[in-house]
């Protein structure tokens, strides 16, 4: 699983920092094959209320000729954030 979390620095202050939410990308193990695969999308709000606020899947993905960071712009894309 990749977790994608984010977070605000006021001012650039490390020790005041607090979390905006975060999303996962995990496996979903529905593919044999080793070249591509399935993966379901989770998003949540901050972490003072770790509601479920939104989910998507990528289907059929390259995930040996395609690096990782392409695999967290399209889970962005296909949860409609553009």
């Amino acid at each position: 699983m990749i977790r994608v979390t984010v977070e605000m620095f006021p001012h650039g202050d490390e020790n005041r920092k607090y979390s905006l939410g975060h999303f996962d990308i995990y496996n979903q193990g529905t593919t044999m094959s080793h070249l591509r695969g399935d993966y379901g999308i989770r998003f949540f709000s901050r972490s003072g209320a770790p509601l479920l606020s939104r989910t998507s899947a990528i289907l059929d993905w390259p995930r040996k000729s395609r690096p990782v960071m392409s695999l967290v712009r399209k889970a962005l894309e296909v949860a409609g954030f553009r």
